[in-house]
């Protein structure tokens, strides 16, 4: 672990969280994968991106609901879940772990979130072509609306303000429900592939394309799980892992990454971490 970025501090309360993760899915028979840029980071940093500022985990639909009650039974002075359901003012289906006693300072002096690991659940990935067209299109049109709603989307066109802004005013729980409706459509369903859909209004640095056309995976890869080095311990993830860094970042994540975009990817200035929360990660 380094602190040649400034996220020490952070790392070390994450990579305490993620322990915790880690004991509850063991002690509980439950399973997680480390995702994205954390899996990235474990196979070519044996540990964290040293400029990255988060951890990106995915779960099955049942094993998240399970490791939920867990941490609100065992672990709520600690960890706090955030999820669509249980706050009203998220308007997002990718949920979050709070670490109590910890607040993230932005670069433009915006008060953030505290200190979170992503946890997104994954759903069945509908084998044909158009269908998936379909159901990415209805999925950025439902996060487009609910990023209305909070002002992240502002419409300026008059088609916009006729669709965007009219769709925008009814409450958030009816597209929340429709959000669920065409994520779970094919969960009955034994497809090839399982993703996190919800992520569409972002784009891959790497390829350029949005999260729902990269964050597949094979399904039989979460059937062969494997634990990886990542910093002192090791983490759960799928088999497979070049494979999916592949398709994901493209063969380009073997390259070194350039200086220039070595930044952390939620503007962090500092983070405030609680004399408590210092001393049970070792601060």
């Amino acid at each position: 672990m380094t602190n040649d970025y400034g996220n020490l501090e952070l790392h070390m309360v994450l990579l305490s969280a993620m322990k915790d993760i880690d004991k509850i899915c063991r002690e509980n028979g439950l399973k997680y994968y480390l995702y994205a840029g954390t899996l990235l980071g474990a196979v070519n940093y044996k540990g964290f991106i040293p400029w990255d500022d988060d951890v990106d985990i995915v779960m099955m639909p049942e094993d998240f609901m399970r490791f939920c009650k867990e941490v609100n039974r065992a672990y709520s002075e600690k960890y706090e879940i955030l999820t669509f359901d249980r706050n009203p003012r998220w308007h997002s289906k990718m949920n979050k772990l709070l670490v109590r006693g910890t607040k993230i300072a932005t670069q433009n002096g915006t008060e953030g979130s505290p200190i979170f690991i992503d946890i997104c659940v994954l759903h069945s990935v509908p084998d044909q072509y158009w269908r998936r067209t379909l159901q990415r299109k209805q999925i950025e049109l439902i996060n487009l609306i609910l990023e209305t709603q909070v002002g992240g989307v502002v419409p300026t066109s008059l088609l916009s303000k006729l669709t965007l802004g009219n769709f925008a005013k009814i409450d958030r729980v009816f597209w929340g429900r429709c959000l669920d409706k065409v994520m779970t459509k094919y969960d009955d369903q034994g497809t090839e592939y399982v993703g996190i859909m919800c992520n569409t209004l972002t784009k891959n640095p790497y390829t350029g394309r949005c999260g729902y056309e990269t964050d597949f995976t094979k399904r039989e890869w979460h059937e062969k799980f494997q634990y990886v080095e990542f910093e002192d311990t090791k983490f759960m993830t799928f088999g497979n892992i070049e494979d999916y860094l592949d398709y994901q970042f493209s063969p380009k994540w073997r390259d070194p990454y350039p200086e220039e975009k070595r930044v952390t990817k939620h503007n962090v200035k500092f983070c405030e971490i609680s004399e408590e929360v210092r001393k049970r990660v070792g601060l």
